[in-house]
């Protein structure tokens, strides 16, 4: 027996599909999400049950370090400013050949 299927019923197929797939999208992207989620706190537990130090030590630590950093940058800096007032130095006392 033949089924003849009206346009008005295609266009209803069509969208029920498009609306199935849709769902099945937006289902992924929730999973995703969760299952991110999920595994940010697990990696925050784990990291803070496994951490070797403390979080004050972990803090004084970094803090000293990045001390340890600035002044290593200020004291290349430094250098790097007397190395060009050396050269501007030089450079003002070579005379052109104008005057």
């Amino acid at each position: 027996m033949w089924r003849c299927i009206t346009e008005a019923q295609k266009k209803a197929q069509r969208f029920c599909t498009e609306d199935r797939r849709e769902e099945a999208k937006m289902k992924k992207i929730v999973n995703f999400m969760a299952g991110l989620l999920l595994g940010g706190l697990v990696g925050a537990a784990a990291a803070l049950l496994l951490a070797p130090r403390s979080g004050a030590e972990t803090r004084r630590l970094l803090r000293e370090r990045i001390e340890e950093v600035m002044e290593e940058a200020r004291r290349a800096a430094a250098e790097r400013r007397a190395e060009l007032e050396a050269q501007f130095a030089a450079a003002k006392r070579v005379k052109t050949p104008e005057g």
